[in-house]
Formats: structure tokens, sequence, C-alpha cells
């Protein structure tokens, strides 16, 4: 198998589109049908670098790529596909070698990246090549929950809230989850804030609005002020699913599941690998 490896900016973005698609047909997790408008839009939220990203070519066709974001001394992999014709033929690992030698080329320290464990074929790939899990990262749903309306909820800018999260949280959140990703968010995304408690919502327009972070200030906690929080939340926007994504580390599921939400069947890994060690 000979391979070789381009910066993914000199694959123009439909392309790389069509490969995400490609690659991500009969994904675990669903289908995805990625368009340029929607892969543009992954860029500018997940921090992805195209120079640093990279795709896998075979005989001159594009067969695999590996979407790079950093932040100091840390790379993430967010998103990583092999189309289907190439699969089982160790693309991925050559694809997976070659990032992680650019990484260290960097002089980073580690890589982190989230992989959904029901997918047991990439993450032994990834354990092959020294990913350790950190946690799990649970999703949970309610629908239609009653709530209780508060004049006290009120609108604030995501970018208030981002850093909230950023100051008063865990320090290892997946990025996803984090103060630095979440800061990037604009409309349709909202925060909101009551009393000492703030959450950061998707689009509350559509049918099921995703809860993408809830954080109380340290000196508040224990008092209920979450759960009042998401009730004034349920009546504000009433007739929704609500939705938490597969990134709400495990250790903060039991606030979920105590204000209704159910744990849902999909999650992931938080995982990552350690570049200060001796290479794999």
């Amino acid at each position: 198998m000979s391979l070789i490896f381009k910066p993914a900016w000199e694959l123009p973005l439909p392309a790389l589109a069509d490969l995400f698609t490609r690659a991500f047909d009969g994904y675990v997790a669903g289908s995805v049908t990625m368009t340029p408008s929607m892969l543009s839009s992954m860029i500018a939220q997940a921090g992805i670098d195209l120079n640093l990203s990279m795709v896998a070519y075979r005989h001159d066709q594009p067969v695999g790529f590996g979407l790079i974001a950093r932040q100091g001394w840390t790379s993430r992999i967010a998103a990583m596909g092999i189309a289907p014709d190439a699969q089982g033929q160790r693309v991925g690992d050559a694809l997976l070698t070659h990032l992680k030698d650019q990484s260290r080329e960097r002089g980073e320290r580690a890589i982190e990246l989230e992989a959904f464990e029901q997918n047991t074929r990439a993450v032994r790939l990834y354990e092959k090549h020294g990913f350790r899990s950190l946690r799990r990262l649970m999703s949970y749903a309610v629908d239609n929950p009653q709530g209780t309306e508060s004049p006290g909820l009120t609108l604030i800018d995501i970018a208030v809230a981002a850093r909230g999260v950023s100051a008063h949280s865990v320090i290892d959140l997946p990025w996803q989850a984090s103060g630095s990703h979440l800061i990037r968010m604009a409309t349709p995304f909202v925060a909101y804030q009551l009393g000492d408690a703030l959450a950061i919502l998707g689009d509350p327009a559509s049918a099921t609005i995703a809860v993408r972070a809830v954080l109380v200030l340290p000196d508040a906690r224990g008092h209920g002020q979450g759960r009042r929080l998401l009730s004034a939340l349920w009546a504000a926007f009433p007739d929704r699913k609500w939705f938490v994504p597969a990134l709400c580390p495990e250790e903060f599921g039991a606030f979920f599941e105590r204000c209704g939400f159910v744990k849902q069947a999909l999650h992931q890994l938080q995982m990552r690998l350690d570049l200060t060690s001796a290479p794999n």
C-alpha cells in the first residue's frame, strides 16, 4: 500500500466534505451527510487548522482524512475517517502514525480525541497507538419536561457563560465541553443565567434543544440552583425534547438524572495520548 499525505487545505472544501460523508456512512452514531457549509462551520467552531490536518491519497485519490485542532501543547483529532473502499487496509493505522509523528515534530505533549465506545474498531486502533481512556462521556435526554417560570431568567452573552466554564469547571473537560470551545459559539446558540447558575443551549427554536453546558458558581452549589435554571428553561421553551450530547463526563451525570433526564445508549470515551513517553 502506497499512501501520500497532503495538508487538507489542498483538497477543495466540497471534495473534503464528500470524503467526510463517504467515510461516515453507516457510522455507529448515524450516517453523516456533510455539506461544504456544514464543514466550514465545523472548522470554525472546532478551531481546526487545515494546514496541519491531513488527507491520505492512494493513486491520487483521497481515501482518508484527519482534522487537527490545537491548544497550547495539546492537539486534538477533531475527526478522522477512512473511505469505505479503503477500510480494512491499514490506511487508518498509517494516517494516525503520520498525525502522531507530526504532533511530536511540533513539540506537542499530548493528543486528545473522543470516540464512541461502541465503535470498537476505532477504539482498538487508538489503544494500539497508545491512547488511554480518561473517562466516559455520557448522553442524556428528556421529552417535554414541565418547568416553572422564573422572571429572573436572563439571556446573556455566550462569551460570558463560556468564560465562567473556563474559570469554574474542571480543567480536563473534553474539548467540546470546555470554555475555550464554547466561546466560539454564536447564534443560534444561546446562553441563559438564573441567579448563580448559567447554561449554554443549542437553537431554542428547534424541536430538540441541546444542553451544551450547565454551571453553578462554586459558592452557590448544593442549593438546587442548577435544577431551578433547567426548570425555568423548560417553561420558557415548552413542548421540546432536551438532549445532552455525549460530552458529559460520567461523574456529572447524576445531576441530569436527578433532573429527570434518561441516560442514552451511546456514549464516548475521552482519550489521550501522552507524547512525552517513548514513541509507539
